[in-house]
């Protein structure tokens, strides 16, 4: 979703700008997580053209997206348990990152112990 986070850019040609036309009973942040949602994701990949490593779809694709609409009240919802369960996955990879770093420095000291000369 953009910002306009860095002024004067400009994107590929590959980027499609998208806008519910439903601006007042859709959330925008609902909307996004639908669009990257696996069963959109799915339906991209069927109906997307793949040329030497690339797949595309088309506006018409992109226009025929079939999208689950549900009231504006569940969009919000769905949007803060989800970021709620974004956050402790977050939280998750975190931890797993420092116990790699952690098991890392463990086995460098066990190596160094066993294999320093005395």
């Amino acid at each position: 979703m953009w910002s306009s986070e860095i002024q004067g850019c400009i994107y590929q040609n590959h980027v499609f700008r998208v806008r519910p036309y439903l601006d007042s009973t859709m959330n925008n942040h609902f909307f996004m997580q639908f669009i990257n949602s696996r069963v959109t994701r799915d339906y991209y990949e069927s109906c997307a053209k793949r040329t030497t490593n690339l797949a595309s779809i088309n506006k018409t694709q992109m226009r025929s997206t079939p999208i689950a609409f549900p009231p504006l009240e569940e969009q919000k919802a769905i949007v803060e348990k989800v970021n709620t369960l974004m956050g402790l996955c977050d939280g998750l990879e975190q931890e797993v990152q420092q116990s790699q770093e952690h098991s890392e420095m463990m086995m460098q000291s066990v190596l160094r112990e066993v294999f320093e000369v005395k």
